[in-house]
């Protein structure tokens, strides 16, 4: 688009030399058209992250390429890129210095210190020059970007001392008004070429190729002009009413631009208000109303269309009271491609960003394991699905109406649910290839077990076990007769569903249908009930403020450890606790020093080694089936992958040794009654809490505890133990 008046707006920018992280989101505060409607390219931070990005978009292709510079200055007050040589200059509004990059590789060319400067130069056709007029003699000057040197300098004779000039770079020419009439000097000739009639402009942005393009108001009438060599080639007027422009001149957000080929108009007349002008039809264009987050709104703010009208850039305002920004929100605004036609954003810029992640999934290995190598993942919310790989980067969108809730063959097919009916989708050729019928209401979760042989279901009530590849029902678990609420369900990825009441879990065997039952018959004082392990045999509790008690149902084992002290100093609050995959590792979140408008902190703590480490999010995170990977979130909608380790041996792992101890309970001895090939074993002795508290060979005879004080405690030879009470 030609743009004719261009606002320059004061932006605070941060920069950082932080790695690029998922979900990206640009908002853009320089757009510039080059020169055929379609091809643009974006200045802007990426979110709330704050650091210089910049975008090249061609809005009907949907193709993007995004790049990041890291460097750190402070309030930008003008941005010039020249695009094919992938350049931009920064202008800080705290300094006459002008920082320029090759944005391409992010590599800082040199920085310019001015005497001074307009807010509006340009690069030279072949980007070695920068070009600018001096608000002090008005004088054209031309400097060298890497030495700074001035090449070039001359005074525009009778051209009025504003900073309302344009420099056309693709002809080499610079337009200036001198009080009635445009001058347009050659870049090159030093003089004036050609001049052309017309009235006080709004601000002029782009030359046709073989003219100039103005705008101005005549008798409180718009109109806009364009001449070639004097010559009329259009005048119209608009807007005879001047409802739209009564305060055009004042505001400070108002923009307005008009396709190349005159077409269509672009008019921003306040920070949220805009018109669409079909100039041929003589008539205004309304964008469909979008829906977010269930309820209607205003249509998303268009920022810059192509000629034919079919695609447009636009924004969108986010406000956000999340995780850092519980108290005060955090607002941008988020651009996206637009269909026009569709009525729907075609992508974001960049691509892959989803608005509130739903759910995540991943993909199977060559040897048909799910999660082994964690290759890929979707990522889906009620609009978008997106496929990422496990580095977090965006490899294509999923167009489908329906929802993915498989990612399977190697990340080459998905299956979708669309109400009861199941469908498998191939990724390689964009088409549906098998369609089965779920004779099952209100589906709310999906699993997939790593052997791929069957599929379960879950609704409110039941899990249903279906054969994948003959799609009939196996078996189903009937959780719902147990008290059993829907969300209290797990999948352990392999062959088991788990349930939990908080004080009985269940582990249902999907292949066999048997069921293995184990029940809570300890109370801990204090102590509040948080999770249950996808193993079904661990219960995690919680005593303020930092005390964690896992208690091993089979075994009877109980571990009882404290969190890290440091986290909970200043009164700081645990918002939310549970197993991370597996029964050694708990993830755990508190705010951070709430006497402060504090921030949410993540951390994790392992049982086996005892050690405690940061974790990635400020959200309960979003785990894997199989446990091998979570989603960590940030607020809003930033997202980490990241492995959890496997489990390690530990007291209750159970191994080939068997045998039992008695009596049972006991004042004095025990004797363990053990197989021949634990023959001169260690044997350990814990305590309900986890502390050796004596150890001893095994050779058969009996084990003196005496010393021992009454309670609960357990036996360990290899890996099996025994629980028993000292009298």
């Amino acid at each position: 688009m030609t743009r004719i008046l261009l606002i320059i707006i004061a932006l605070t920018m941060a920069f950082s030399n932080s790695l690029s992280a998922s979900n990206e989101i640009m908002s853009a505060d320089f757009i510039f058209n080059l020169g055929n409607d379609k091809d643009f390219v974006l200045v802007g931070s990426d979110g709330y992250r704050d650091r210089l990005v910049v975008s090249e978009i061609n809005i009907e292709t949907n193709k993007i390429n995004h790049y990041v510079i890291d460097d750190d200055y402070y309030t930008i007050e003008f941005v010039t890129v020249n695009s094919v040589h992938q350049k931009i200059a920064i202008k800080s509004a705290h300094s006459n210095r002008i920082y320029i990059y090759h944005y391409g590789t992010s590599n800082l060319l040199s920085t310019l210190v001015l005497d001074s400067v307009y807010n509006n130069f340009a690069f030279s056709k072949d980007g070695d020059y920068l070009y600018t007029v001096s608000p002090t003699n008005n004088f054209f000057n031309s400097y060298d970007v890497i030495t700074g040197e001035i090449t070039k300098e001359f005074d525009l004779v009778g051209a009025l001392k504003q900073k309302y000039f344009y420099i056309d770079t693709e002809n080499e020419e610079i337009t200036v008004y001198n009080g009635s009439a445009y001058d347009i000097w050659s870049i090159t000739e030093e003089k004036i070429v050609r001049s052309g009639n017309g009235y006080i402009p709004f601000i002029l942005d782009k030359l046709l190729s073989d003219g100039a393009l103005k705008a101005y108001m005549k008798n409180g009438t718009f109109y806009i002009d364009s001449t070639s060599n004097g010559t009329n080639i259009i005048s119209k007027k608009f807007f005879e009413n001047n409802d739209y422009l009564s305060y055009f001149f004042y505001c400070n957000y108002c923009k307005l631009d008009v396709t190349s080929d005159m077409k269509y108009m672009l008019l921003n007349y306040s920070e949220r208000e805009q018109i669409i002008y079909d100039i041929v039809n003589d008539s205004i264009i309304k964008l469909a109303t979008i829906i977010v987050d269930g309820y209607e709104e205003r249509p998303p703010y268009v920022h810059a269309i192509n000629s034919d009208f079919t695609k447009s850039i636009v924004s969108y305002d986010k406000y956000w009271y999340c995780g850092r920004y519980l108290e005060i929100p955090m607002q941008w605004n988020k651009f996206f491609i637009y269909d026009n036609v569709q009525s729907k954003n075609s992508s974001s810029i960049p691509k892959g960003y989803v608005d509130g992640i739903a759910r995540s999934f991943y993909s199977d290995n060559s040897v048909a394991v799910i999660g082994d190598n964690l290759e890929k993942v979707i990522i889906y919310n009620e609009d978008t699905k997106v496929l990422i790989d496990k580095e977090e980067n965006f490899l294509r969108y999923i167009d489908i109406d329906a929802t993915p809730v498989i990612l399977y063959n190697n990340s080459t097919k998905i299956g979708v649910l669309d109400s009861n009916v199941f469908r498998t989708y191939n990724l390689t050729t964009n088409k549906y290839e098998k369609e089965f019928e779920v004779d099952i209401n209100n589906i709310l979760k999906v699993y997939f077990p790593q052997n791929q042989d069957v599929i379960l279901f879950q609704d409110s009530n039941k899990a249903y076990v279906y054969d994948f590849n003959k799609f009939s029902q196996l078996k189903e678990f009937d959780f719902g007769s147990l008290g059993i609420k829907p969300d209290n369900l797990k999948f352990d990825g392999n062959k088991f569903i788990v349930a939990s009441d908080s004080s009985t879990i269940y582990k249902y065997d999907i292949y066999n249908g048997e069921q293995t039952v184990y029940k809570e018959n300890e109370s801990f004082k204090e102590y509040l009930y948080k999770d249950f392990s996808t193993d079904g045999e661990h219960l995690l509790y919680f005593k303020s403020p930092n005390k964690v008690l896992k208690h091993n149902l089979r075994t009877g084992y109980l571990t009882e450890d404290t969190l890290l002290g440091q986290s909970f100093e200043y009164g700081r609050e645990l918002t939310g606790i549970g197993f991370l995959g597996n029964h050694e590792l708990v993830w755990y979140i508190y705010l951070h020093d709430p006497t402060q408008r504090g921030y949410y902190r993540s951390n994790i703590y392992d049982f086996t080694t005892k050690a405690e480490t940061s974790m990635a999010g400020e959200f309960k995170p979003i785990i894997s089936d199989n446990g091998k990977m979570y989603i960590g979130r940030y607020c809003p909608d930033d997202y980490f992958f990241r492995a959890i380790r496997d489990p390690q041996s530990s007291v209750e792992t159970t191994t080939t040794i068997t045998g039992s101890v008695y009596p049972n309970p006991a004042s004095d001895f025990i004797k363990i009654d053990m197989n021949a090939s634990a023959m001169n074993s260690s044997i350990e002795i814990f305590d309900v809490y986890g502390k050796q508290v004596m150890s001893a060979i095994y050779t058969g005879e009996d084990i003196d505890i005496s010393s021992l004080t009454a309670g609960v405690y357990f036996a360990k030879v290899g890996g099996k133990s025994w629980k028993f009470i000292k009298l």
